[in-house]
This record gives structure tokens, sequence and C-alpha cells, in this order.
């Protein structure tokens, strides 16, 4: 029996990351997302406040860690942008025993992110949110690397 797998998809905001996992990903993998956290806590519609933040967080770690346990695929469709974000994820993933695969989406302008963000239903944040959140993920990004850990990183292009 082959081991489970951990796909990390690895991008900015309005990258693809969350396209690339609809229309993709196989079944037989749950998808952990923060997004999708905030609409189950906006009742369907989307809700940034930063305030919720870290329980959003940490409802996302119980989902991995539970579904870690179990053995399961796993897809994190965040935007998991440096080597530390990432750290936490595969070294519980390597210490259960999972191969992991980091998916790069391609580089898009700020413009160009935040005006998919802005047209993905991504209710009550502004522009100039998207924009803070954008230029603050793009100067955090390291790309990822065999080095870091991961069995197989794959850079989509556009």
């Amino acid at each position: 029996m082959s081991k489970p797998k951990l796909i990390l998809m690895v991008g900015n905001i309005g990258s693809g990351k969350s396209t690339y996992v609809k229309n993709f990903v196989k079944e037989g993998y749950v998808v952990i997302s923060k997004d999708d956290i905030r609409y189950m806590i906006g009742a369907g519609s989307y809700i940034f406040n930063p305030d919720y933040e870290e329980a959003i967080h940490e409802a996302a770690m119980e989902l991995f860690w539970e579904f870690l346990e179990k053995g399961v695929n796993i897809v994190i469709d965040e935007t998991n942008m440096d080597v530390a974000t990432r750290k936490i994820y595969l070294s519980l993933a390597y210490s259960s025993k999972y191969t992991t695969e980091a998916i790069v989406m391609p580089k898009l302008s700020m413009a160009e992110s935040v005006k998919r963000r802005l047209g993905a239903n991504h209710g009550n944040a502004s522009k100039e949110v998207w924009e803070e959140v954008y230029t603050r993920k793009e100067a955090a990004f390291e790309m990822p690397t065999l080095e870091e850990g991961f069995d197989s990183v794959i850079t989509m292009q556009l």
C-alpha cells in the first residue's frame, strides 16, 4: 500500500490555487482551506475579520491533525508562502510517514491578483485590504525546495 500524500498549494492570493484544486485534485483527497472556514462561519458569506484569524487558523490545524491521524490524502489550500509556515505541515507529515508535494502557482501582478480576489465573492474586505495582504505575502515568499523536505515541487506555468 502506498503512503498517504500531503499537497501544499503555494501562491499569493488570487493565483488560482483553489481553482486548481477544484479542477485537478483527484477524489480521495480532503481539502483544508481557511477560505472555506471563513465561508462556513459566515453562513455562506465570506467573512474576513482579523480578530477571527487566530480561531480560523486553529480550526484549520485541528482538521489537519484529524485527517493526518486517519492517514488520508490531504491538500492544504492556502498561500503557504514561506518556509516557516510550510515547516509545520512538513514536520507533522514526515512524522506520520506521508509523501509531500508543493504545487507552486504562477506569480501574478498585484492588480490581477486583487481583481481575482474581489471577483471571487470574498465578501467584506476592500481592495486596499487585499492589496496590503498581497504585498505582505509577496514579501514573505520563499520558493519551496526539496531540501526543505518536499518529495516533489511542481511549478505551474501561465
